[in-house]
């Protein structure tokens, strides 16, 4: 693609801080372009992604007069800014505060600074022809300018419309810039895998570590040979913005950058699964191109891998080594082409779904022909329709898998198979001491990987240690904070150290992404827009109680939340005394002492949706992060939720047997339900493993209705990690948490012991027996005031935690269990 100079001026067609004086932002544009050499205009672009993201509002007159036309400010009370993917809305305070004369002012001093920061440091960019080098001046620009949005602006959270303040100028020139120069759009959807059969095969941390980062970076490489041609921002998603390697990428082009602000190189944080636009009649080539790369990339690996371990001794059979290689990885794609115009996309919607548009979407229909026939506005253009565009390409993806074949090699079963998945023949055998490794060829890639490809990386990443952290380590809390020393650990403590896997899942994210919970079209408007009279004469209730249809700020919203969701996770893991194996997106595996585990997830699942945590630098609060008391980002959202895996067992239990058993946990959360309504999810499950052979299963809501984890932890504060910091005996756990067990249609059931049934149908009766079980198990240590204090304090604990307000047995029973596991992974059986 050479349009380059399309996409740069799509880039900066309206200037980021546009919302402070709308009328007279148009002028700016030609004094940028005389001082970077611009000429010419893609006429096109700009108004097909305003069509996407925004409503067909009544056309506007330059001076916003009042005779009907909606036009609203976004300074004073206005300065509103509604969640992109709904659920909540925040005061932009830069803004609440001042009046839209002042607004001006800021306005024109705001573009004195862009012009000196971003367009003059580019102005002289030339190509080795001494022609103008636009595709250096967009990637410096498409790069930098979120940073300096929110340098400068001191947000991110600027509108790109004032009527619908749920998406931010930055979603529309980035969308503006992927369409600039492009004739005929289409989607090319992209799907690298397989995933779990590829990472889940691991003796160790690394191999772990080595499966998801590998295909991350083939997925990232692949992203990279569509972004050489159609630029970044032709990524739909997943965001690339702050992604290492795609920094160094821009770099390697003689650029400067000012944001040097990126994720952690040592995290797979891409997924296996891309969307973009390109242009369609470039789109076959350019996908038989990504793929060829692919296939000599992953030829190029496996090669120097086979030399690696030839040089060792350590190959066992070459001709098995290439049979297997080529059973990876596999690469699906598929094209769908935009219609040109509604009727053509209304020919294909009915090709694809089977129903007619007007039927099926009757209120939106009927609403763009009222908008259409009886005001003066803008054309229905075919972005209008871009999510059900994005759910045909989704379906052609589907269709696509089902239908490509793919090398086929299956191994064959007996003792001379690999030891840790079992699929295949082991091609390579790695002694260590009192262990040896039977790999596979893709087990053994992802060894040489750790050992080779990537050393530089794992060892700076966990140089701070002086190695790799190993199980043992983990689980005694060695990486806490304030316990990295270069000492070793007393062995003593290792005797019933147990470790917490901990595996995490955005709950319904296909959902999210095929935009089945997006917001309602209410969620989206202004509350001034709301009660204009113009746009309350047009709309009516039906309409807005609909849900949209996905828009790439929508699209944007989801990767970017992930994004900053992601910044953080290395921080709370680390803070808990956790590994971090991966971070991608809304995933999330690491290992923890297990007695931090609980804490670390609930941090997570809180950081994930934006509610009620403070990090050293940042708070997450109804959606959003905020630095220094001002929201600057967006998570995912109080809409959101997350689902979480633990598993417990001492640290010399097998690692990938207590890894099945986080897996087990994590789709146990899915599926937990607390009535017929409830659609699961939005909850946590644990297994426990005692080195008796013993395995327990509790599980919950977070918040069922309260902060479940958070007061559970508030109980077991009181009965400490050892003897020397017992103020209650944990024995009172242990108590509540003794069963019965009757049977019931020839099923075996349990219930509370007869001491508590006997109390159980009383509420009053029930919390004097709690009081009176607390007291009697206070620890002698303690001063008289002391035991009143922490009885009452304990007291209210165990009546919230067991919603005593309304007693239910079974409830009951559950929480209980729970809380007598969390006891367990904290304090063990030796208690």
């Amino acid at each position: 693609m050479n349009n380059w100079n399309y996409k740069l001026n799509g880039l900066i067609h309206d200037p980021v801080y546009k919302f402070l004086n709308i009328k007279g932002h148009e002028k700016l544009l030609g004094e940028i372009n005389e001082k970077i050499g611009f000429t010419g205009k893609e006429e096109n672009a700009d108004p097909q992604a305003s069509s996407m993201d925004r409503f067909l509002f009544p056309s506007e007159n330059a001076n916003c007069s009042e005779n009907g036309r909606i036009c609203q400010s976004f300074v004073g009370k206005d300065a509103v800014w509604k969640h992109s993917l709904g659920g909540s809305k925040v005061e932009i305070q830069n803004y609440k505060k001042i009046s839209e004369r002042e607004a001006t002012d800021v306005f024109w001093a705001l573009h004195q600074k862009f012009i000196e920061e971003m367009i003059d440091p580019i102005k002289d960019y030339k190509t080795p022809e001494r022609h103008i080098d636009y595709k250096r001046m967009f990637l410096k620009l498409w790069w930098d300018l979120p940073k300096w949005t929110e340098k400068r602006l001191g947000t991110t959270l600027v509108p790109a419309d004032t009527r619908m303040p749920n998406h931010s100028i930055l979603d529309h020139l980035f969308i503006t810039s992927a369409l600039s120069g492009i004739k005929e759009p289409a989607f090319l959807f992209i799907s690298i895998g397989p995933v779990q059969s590829f990472i889940a095969s691991a003796r160790k941390t690394v191999d772990l570590w080595a499966g998801s980062y590998l295909l991350s970076q083939l997925s990232l490489d692949c992203m990279l040979d569509i972004a050489e041609e159609f630029g970044p921002d032709a990524i739909v998603f997943p965001d690339l913005h702050k992604q290492k390697r795609v920094k160094e990428w821009i770099e390697s082009k003689g650029i400067d950058l000012m944001d040097h602000e990126t994720l952690s190189d040592f995290y797979a944080s891409i997924p296996n699964k891309f969307l973009a636009i390109v242009e369609n009649e470039d789109a076959e080539v350019l996908a038989n191109k990504v793929r060829k790369n692919l296939k000599q990339r992953w030829q190029k690996l496996t090669d120097d891998a086979k030399v690696y371990f030839k040089s060792k001794g350590t190959l066992k059979d070459e001709t098995l080594w290439d049979k297997q290689v080529k059973t990876f990885p596999e690469f699906y794609h598929s094209i769908t082409k935009w219609p040109k115009t509604p009727e053509e996309f209304y020919q294909k919607f009915e090709t694809y779904f089977n129903e007619k548009f007007d039927q099926r979407f009757e209120s939106f229909h009927s609403t763009m022909e009222k908008i259409t026939t009886k005001t003066k506005t803008y054309n229905l253009g075919i972005g209008a329709f871009y999510g059900l565009i994005f759910e045909m390409a989704r379906r052609d993806l589907d269709a696509v898998k089902m239908t490509v074949p793919f090398e086929s090699y299956t191994g064959k079963d007996g003792i001379d198979n690999d030891n840790l998945s079992g699929r295949f023949e082991h091609v390579v055998s790695i002694d260590e001491g009192d262990t040896k490794d039977k790999l596979n060829a893709l087990d053994a890639i992802k060894r040489y990987c750790v050992e080779e490809r990537y050393k530089d990386i794992v060892t700076n990443h966990f140089k701070k240690y002086g190695h790799v952290p190993s199980t043992d380590e983990i689980a005694i809390g060695w990486l806490l904070p304030d316990k990295i020393v270069p000492t070793k650990e007393d062995p003593n403590k290792k005797e019933g150290a147990k470790i917490g896997i901990l595996l995490m899942d955005g709950d319904q994210m296909g959902k999210w992404i095929s935009g089945q919970k997006a917001p309602k079209w209410e969620e989206s408007f202004s509350d001034f827009t709301l009660n204009h009279n113009t746009f309350k004469n047009l709309i009516d209730e039906g309409f807005l109680r609909s849900q949209r249809f996905v828009y790439p700020a929508y699209h944007r919203a989801i990767t970017s939340a992930l994004t900053n969701f992601t910044t953080y996770v290395d921080e709370i893991v680390s803070k808990h005394g956790g590994l971090l194996i991966y971070a991608g997106g809304d995933d999330v595996m690491a290992f923890l002492p297990a007695f931090e585990v609980f804490a670390c997830a609930d941090e997570l699942r809180k950081a994930f949706c934006g509610k009620d945590l403070k990090l050293k630098d940042v708070e997450f609060k109804d959606g959003f992060i905020f630095k220094s008391g001002t929201p600057v980002s967006q998570v995912m959202g109080l809409n959101a939720s997350m689902s979480a895996g633990i598993a417990v067992g001492h640290y010399e239990y097998p690692l990938s047997e207590l890894l099945k058993y986080a897996r087990e946990a994590e789709h146990k959360a899915k599926e937990n339900k607390e009535s017929k309504e409830d659609e699961g999810r939005n909850a946590f499950a644990l297994y426990t493993v005692r080195r008796s052979g013993q395995i327990s299963f509790s599980s919950s809501k977070w918040d069922s209705p309260k902060d479940i984890l958070k007061i559970a932890e508030e109980i077991l504060e009181f009965t400490g990690k050892d003897r020397d910091e017992e103020k209650i005996s944990p024995k009172l756990v242990k108590l509540l948490a003794d069963r019965e067990m009757y049977f019931e249609e020839n099923n075996s059931k349990f219930s509370f012991t007869q001491d508590i049934k006997a109390v159980i149908d009383s509420k009053e009766v029930f919390e004097k027996y709690l009081d009176y079980l607390i007291e009697q198990r206070l620890s002698s240590k303690l001063s008289k005031d002391q035991k009143g204090k922490i009885k009452e304090e304990m007291s209210n604990y165990l009546k919230e935690f067991l919603e005593t307000s309304n007693l239910d047995e079974d409830k009951m029973i559950k929480r209980t269990t729970l809380l007598n596991e969390m006891l367990f992974a904290k304090r063990g059986d030796n208690r």
